[in-house]
């Protein structure tokens, strides 16, 4: 017999399970266009409803004021901005992401085609299919432009939108791959000018896939004409919706929310078929209603279930699938990024019964996983509101309110009584449990997937980093996705000033682990990910455009912690400085910005050393040598770090100008056991000595490893076996607790 805690265990797996099913099909490249484009149009939907709830408030007080205010222009700029946002939603989400789909095809990329004529073709086909008449346009006079109606181009376009972005896409990009493989392409094509290319490259494609919309918009319209195939349609869905019965009002919800889950307007849909009770029939109604209960007669379900305010005010709170739930499920246990930012925007609106922030923002249109909480909790919410009003617990919804009414006060106002309030609360703490395990799988799910993300990032970072000519930024797939994250992260919160950057201190010792100098190092914990490698942070500043600020605000925090040393009598130390290449390559003011820097803070450029990579040392350009140059005269010294990596020559660094070079990690790390590595390190320690260079070894990480190089020569060492990188304070308690020594520079003798 399996315990009850065993039994939510399984539970939740089958969620997680599902979860990842989920995240699996979000990683199909046209899932991924529609909730890239449905997200885009969150700053519409959001500016939209916004407008419409503020002018959908029953404050008619409120609204002669601000028109006499305004001279009668508010209600006219209200009605503009709602009309070219949340009234044209369909086409936005046609255009958004149809420009998605074709930004995720390489297809398109590697043939030179522009992502506009894909956009535009979709644009085309949206017309034949939703706007272009046969009968209108045989109708107009000769010489006369016939006119463009644009039926339902808002939310109740949004399917239409999305079905003809995703098929003229797909449609466009098949007939490129096609149109490129005839002969007369190959023969006509080679050694035009780019543009050119471009421009034929989409004769073609756009041609055909207007013909196949052609011929979809004139079998539509057949099929309807011909076998009344809509009539048929909406007679069935009309005797379904004014039926008034427990089941037909189940499937009536059903159809709705499956209709929403494919973008359709579900709601307005089924709506169109319902009584709506009018303002000026409440008193009426509601005297009805009075008379029927003091006969002590039950409701008549055709009167209480089939008109739209009963689903308005007790099934559809927040907007459609009872998403008041979904919002508070998500604030209380979405993750901490994404879907609790999400959350808080779409307070304002979801108080207004207004979700597509939600909708389009988790999304729940085309997520399987979402799918069925937001089927499951509309239906127990209908099921319980229909017994408390069938018993007579609640007074009937007999008064009309604005969908816009927001929760608690539309329950009360529709009903005439707190009792209406109260059966919303119970209908959304019902839909909150229904939401919130679902909710909790989702934020396990992906944050278990953007972990193992990380770390093929990792790899790819690491990789760009060492190639000038990657990019992560311009990646089309979740690396790039991520790398953006990362990038906009930094942009947001890096201005020079305040940073989530820190430096720490890496000792540099003798064998008795006394004290020389320090290492600084760049470190950034994000708070999702954890440490960021160094090399990646470089690598995303550079793709940030920060290279310049972000060099010189690694070198001040270095410097102004080393002049604090100073005042605690720790002027003998020496402070390196790790710096990338692009940092003082790209900054050409970089010597001049150091020197400043020196003088302001009181520092002795001698005891400053900048390191440098041994490939970059070795590989050196004619600007790269000048710019050592001037770096060399203001008396700092050059380290070369890395040293092994490229086994290069000891001489060509020394003629560099570099005064110490750190023995790299690879070669020293069996080197208690390795005579190979014995004899390289003692050759290399030789040569160091005989052309005054002075040798620090890094990665140093056992006793065995210590005693083994001292033996071969060694004076000076960096690794964790005598100590790990330090905050500011923890360094400063390691040189009290072990005491300095000198680096000796020879080489700037």
């Amino acid at each position: 017999m399996t315990s009850p805690s065993s039994d939510n265990k399984g539970a939740f797996a089958h969620l997680a399970s599902l979860g990842n099913l989920s995240l699996r099909v979000g990683q199909n490249k046209t899932i991924q266009a529609i909730t890239e484009g449905l997200i885009s149009l969150i700053p519409f939907v959001l500016i939209g409803s916004i407008c419409l709830a503020i002018s959908s408030l029953p404050m008619p007080a409120m609204h002669e004021y601000l028109n006499n205010l305004t001279s009668g222009y508010w209600e006219i700029v209200t009605s503009k901005i709602i009309f070219s946002t949340e009234h044209i939603i369909g086409l936005a989400a046609l255009l958004s992401v149809s420009y998605a789909l074709a930004a995720h095809s390489d297809t398109l990329r590697r043939r030179e085609i522009s992502l506009f004529y894909p956009l535009f073709t979709a644009f085309a086909c949206y017309v034949v299919l939703m706007v272009w008449d046969y009968e209108s346009f045989k109708a107009t006079a000769f010489g006369q432009p016939p006119e463009a109606h644009f039926s339902n181009p808002g939310q109740m376009g949004v399917f239409f939108g999305l079905f003809v972005a995703v098929v003229s896409t797909k449609l466009f990009i098949l007939f490129a791959q096609l149109w490129q493989k005839t002969p007369w392409f190959s023969r006509r094509i080679v050694g035009s000018y780019s543009l050119v290319r471009g421009a034929i490259h989409a004769i073609v494609p756009i041609l055909f896939t207007l013909l196949c919309f052609i011929a979809l918009r004139i079998f539509f319209d057949w099929l309807y004409t011909a076998t009344g195939l809509q009539s048929y349609i909406e007679g069935l869905l009309s005797s379904l919706v004014n039926d008034g019965r427990l089941p037909f009002v189940l499937i009536t919800v059903l159809i709705m929310q499956i209709m929403w889950f494919f973008g359709a307007h579900g709601s307005f849909t089924m709506q169109t078929f319902m009584e709506h009770i009018e303002p000026a029939a409440a008193t009426n109604a509601t005297a009805t209603n009075a008379m029927q209960l003091a006969a002590a007669e039950a409701p008549s379900s055709t009167t209480l279930f089939t008109n739209w305010e009963f689903y308005n005010v007790f099934i559809e709170m927040g907007g459609t699938g009872t998403t008041m739930a979904l919002l508070i499920a998500i604030l209380v246990f979405g993750s901490a990024g994404r879907g609790k930012r999400l959350g808080r925007i779409s307070i304002f609106p979801v108080a207004f019964n207004i979700n597509e922030t939600l909708l389009f923002g988790i999304p729940i249109v085309f997520n399987p996983f979402m799918l069925i909480p937001f089927i499951l909790a509309p239906l127990v919410a209908a099921t319980v509101a229909y017994g408390a009003l069938f018993l007579g617990i609640v007074p009937p919804a007999v008064t009309f309110v604005e969908w816009t009414t927001p929760v608690l006060l539309s329950g009360y106002l529709a009903t005439g009584s707190l009792a209406g309030s109260v059966l919303q609360v119970v209908c959304i703490g019902l839909a909150f449990l229904i939401y919130a395990p679902f909710v909790i799988a989702t934020k396990k799910g992906r944050e278990s997937y953007q972990l193992k993300l990380f770390e093929r990032f990792k790899i790819e970072a690491s990789s760009a980093a060492d190639n000038e000519q990657a990019s992560l930024s311009n990646r089309n797939d979740d690396i790039g996705a991520m790398a953006n994250q990362f990038i906009t992260e930094i942009n947001m919160t890096f201005d020079g000033k305040n940073s989530p950057f820190f430096m720490v201190y890496q000792p540099k010792t003798d064998d008795k682990g006394r004290v020389a100098g320090a290492e600084a190092l760049l470190r950034w914990t994000h708070p999702v990910y954890g440490p960021i490698p160094p090399n990646i942070l470089i690598e995303l500043t550079d793709e940030a455009e920060l290279t310049t600020a972000f060099g010189r605000w690694i070198t001040t925090e270095a410097l102004e912690e080393f002049a604090r040393w100073q005042e605690d009598d720790l002027a003998c130390l020496v402070l390196s400085i790790n710096l990338n290449p692009h940092h003082i390559f790209v900054d050409d003011e970089f010597p001049g910005f150091l020197e400043q820097e020196l003088k302001r803070l009181g520092i002795n450029p001698a005891q400053i050393d900048l390191e440098i990579t041994e490939h970059v040392a070795v590989g050196a350009s004619k600007n790269m040598l000048q710019m050592f140059k001037r770096l060399r005269a203001l008396g700092v010294r050059l380290s070369i770090d890395d040293m092994g990596m490229g086994y290069s020559s000891l001489t060509y660094i020394s003629d560099f100008g570099a005064s110490v070079v750190k023995i790299d990690i690879s070669l020293i790390d069996q080197v208690d056991t390795n005579v190979q590595q014995q004899e390289i390190v003692r050759s290399v320690v030789e040569l160091a000595r005989q052309i005054n260079l002075t040798v620090i070894v890094e990665g140093v990480e056992t006793a065995e490893q210590a005693k083994t190089l001292t033996a071969l020569g060694c004076r000076y060492f960096q690794g964790y076996f005598f100590s790990k990188p330090l905050e500011p304070k923890d360094f400063l308690s390691y040189v009290k607790d072990h005491g300095t020594t000198i680096l000796e520079h020879e080489g700037m003798l």
